[in-house]
């Protein structure tokens, strides 16, 4: 895409670079005044500036990223007072004199959800200027090495009086990526939203940033915070509005850092779950979802009207707890066309929770019954431990390490996985006569669940011992005709240590 233009004249040969075409036009219009007799030449220029950029950003964490597979979003009827809340902030009709609004809450009580809502009405009313959704188990977005300069991107796009400042930056210190966060948001969104402040007026100013505690290094997650607070101070002291949407699990380092100055002082703090309105939106979303069943399931014409009866919904409800992640993976399971819905329902209200102490005892044990649904559950939990533990890479794809290991193709692992649909998507994809899949776990909670062995039991998977096993085949049986392999591969935060190793090849 062409940079601010470059403009000569044949009273000043010499070509002077303008930060934008608003500038091109009022330079036309001064020099015109004097003589409209006046020549000009102007070239655009191809930027380095934003070509370099564009190789140092996460695209899978926007909000409307094509890696994102059916992203979160409220249900219609629900939300609505907290959605009118926010959207009231956002436009500066309330808390004008806050900055951040933090959006804390368990797992599973829809704080993505919301962000992505939010974050689609404000790009529908050109209220949004960027986002970012951390991603625990996705390398690109799992820490903060591409947080600023994917911001700056976005800023880029939506702001073309900041686009020229923002690929300066970059072109003047082309590992500007490198430097500190602090460096970072002063050079690439600070600077350029506050230079662009001076000339255009409508800027958006809204920031989203989803799953912050996703962040892997938790100093990282207290230094984004300060640079978000950073950012949004500086730019009010020029009167430029900036603002954050944060969502994130109330961990305790990322608490304290909300609950103490100078952040607390310019933030807005909202707990899911913990009113009332929670318990009745998740009502309608079951009301609305068993309607949907019983209008589309195959065996639509043997559902009673009356299904499910009100005291089952109260029974959902309760046991939801203001999580919606329950609710949902309720109506997957239910909604499953190999099965009748009224007997899948029937077993999932059968079952009890384990641990009354455990704040996700009836998600385990939802957890639990799906997964003793299953056939051939060893090679369902190798497979799974594969996959969480990212062990992949751009040469050797899951889903050939499977078909390879285990002499499993696509219709051989969508039968494995089948009764695990409502938790499990399997994507296939085909380019240039190529066919491959991949694997996604649709909720953070369930990949806590397998790994967590008190929680899972019989289903624990263990990452180390996968890791060990699948590298130990790749070696004795890729290592000859690709080595390049090893190296290429991704553990997530594994370490290969010679001490739990029982093959003799890594001493």
């Amino acid at each position: 895409m062409p940079t601010a233009p470059l403009v000569q004249t044949c009273i000043n040969p010499q070509p002077l670079r303008l930060d934008s075409y608003h500038q091109l036009a009022l330079r036309i219009q001064q020099c015109q005044q004097q003589d409209e007799q006046i020549a000009f030449r102007v070239e655009i220029t191809q930027s380095t500036g934003i070509e370099g950029l564009k190789l140092v950003i996460a695209p899978s964490a926007f909000h409307n990223s094509g890696e994102c597979y059916d992203p979160p979003r409220c249900h219609p009827r629900t939300r609505k007072a907290l959605l009118g809340r926010i959207m009231s902030w956002v436009r500066g009709v309330i808390d004008t004199e806050a900055f951040i609004f933090w959006l804390n809450g368990s797992v599973g009580v829809g704080k993505s959800a919301i962000g992505q809502t939010i974050a689609e009405i404000c790009e529908r009313e050109g209220l949004l200027l960027a986002s970012f959704f951390f991603g625990r188990w996705d390398p690109a977005r799992n820490n903060a090495k591409h947080f600023v300069t994917t911001l700056a991107y976005q800023v880029a796009l939506a702001v073309p009086h900041a686009r020229y400042c923002i690929e300066q930056a970059f072109e003047h210190d082309p590992v500007i990526h490198t430097r500190s966060l602090e460096t970072q948001m002063m050079k690439l969104v600070i600077e350029p939203l506050g230079r662009a402040t001076a000339v255009q007026i409508g800027i958006p100013p809204l920031v989203v940033v989803d799953g912050l505690d996703e962040c892997a290094d938790r100093f990282m997650q207290c230094k984004i915070l300060s640079i978000i607070h950073q950012a949004s101070w500086s730019l009010a002291a020029i009167g430029h509005r900036l603002i954050f949407l944060v969502g994130s699990r109330p961990e305790q380092e990322l608490s304290l850092q909300f609950y103490s100055s100078p952040i607390q002082d310019i933030t807005i703090h909202y707990t899911l779950g913990d009113c009332v309105d929670s318990d009745d939106d998740v009502r309608r979303f079951l009301e609305d979802r068993f309607e949907s069943i019983k209008k589309s399931h195959p065996v639509e014409n043997s559902i009673p009207s009356s299904w499910p009866w009100s005291e089952d919904i109260n029974e959902l409800v309760w046991r939801a707890s203001g999580q919606f992640l329950y609710a949902h993976i309720v109506i997957e399971y239910t909604n499953s066309i190999r099965h009748h819905p009224i007997d899948r329902l029937a077993e999932l209200l059968t079952l009890s929770s384990r641990q009354a102490n455990n704040p996700f005892a009836d998600l385990d044990v939802l957890y639990t019954h799906i997964f003793s649904s299953i056939q051939s559950v060893d090679s369902v939990l190798k497979i799974l431990g594969l996959c969480l533990a990212k062990f992949s890479s751009e040469d050797l794809a899951l889903s050939d390490i499977v078909r390879n290991r285990l002499g499993l193709g696509y219709e051989d692992v969508k039968l494995l996985f089948g009764d695990l649909s409502s938790v499990v998507d399997i994507v296939y994809t085909s380019e240039r006569g190529s066919s491959t899949w991949e694997m996604n776990l649709q909720h953070a909670s369930l990949q806590e669940f397998l790994t967590n062995q008190h929680r899972s039991g019989q289903f624990f998977v263990d990452i180390e011992s996968s890791v060990v096993e699948w590298v130990t085949w790749v070696i004795r049986n890729d290592l000859v005709d690709h080595p390049q392999h090893v190296d290429d591969l991704e553990f997530s935060e594994i370490v290969i240590s010679p001490f739990f190793c029982p093959n003799p090849l890594f001493n």
